[in-house]
């Protein structure tokens, strides 16, 4: 059973339009925001296909939901980090 290539291609193009929507839908749940901002952001992940997705993930929505993670540690420009020696020689 051949399958006409132009099938092929629209099939491939079906999968990269739901994984790309469904990596979208999965990054929005690791971020707090409130649920109409949440709502309008996983509709226009789903109803703009190919753009959709990647505005969403740029865009970073929301605030991250911490998980337990530590964070790294921030260094002020100009401060020294702690790993940094006092005397460099």
């Amino acid at each position: 059973m051949a399958v006409a290539p132009e099938d092929l291609l629209r099939l491939l193009l079906l999968l990269t339009v739901i994984g790309m929507a469904t990596l979208a839908l999965l990054y929005l749940r690791q971020r707090r925001m409130p649920p109409l901002d949440a709502l309008a952001w996983v509709l226009l992940a789903v109803l703009l296909p190919i753009l959709g997705p990647i505005v969403v993930i740029a865009m970073r929505p929301g605030r991250p939901a911490s998980r337990g993670f530590p964070r790294p540690a921030r260094v002020v420009p100009g401060q020294h980090s702690r790993k940094t020696a006092k005397h460099p020689f």
